[in-house]
């Protein structure tokens, strides 16, 4: 679960549409929230495909937030938060044409949030 391993992101982007697609979603997401939650900030900062599988993972389980994360959810928004990035940067300074993309997964979690 290397951060810079590029399959790790289709990984996670496979894993998150299986979730979104998932006619038992209330049943398994708790379970899978609760693993994979924790590993989401440095997923975030990982390689440019982990970076916007962890990112829509995170937009999936924003639907459902667990009350004992909502303290994580906040940090991962402060100004040094690996969400919180997005909020506060613009394309310019970084060049990458993904970061568009990036920038609306952030605001539809703060949105279900």
């Amino acid at each position: 679960l290397d951060p810079s391993d590029e399959d790790l992101g289709l990984l996670l982007e496979t894993l998150s549409q299986a979730m979104e697609q998932s006619n038992d979603q209330e049943e398994h997401t708790p379970a899978l929230y609760s693993k994979l939650f924790p590993r989401l900030p440095s997923w975030i900062r990982g390689h440019l495909t982990v970076r916007m599988g962890a990112l829509h993972l995170a937009l999936v389980l924003s639907r459902e937030p667990l009350a004992e994360h909502m303290p994580a959810w906040n940090a991962m928004y402060a100004n040094d938060g690996a969400l919180g990035f997005f909020l506060r940067s613009t394309p310019d300074e970084h060049g990458e044409a993904s970061f568009s993309q990036a920038r609306s997964y952030v605001i539809g979690i703060i949105w279900n949030l």
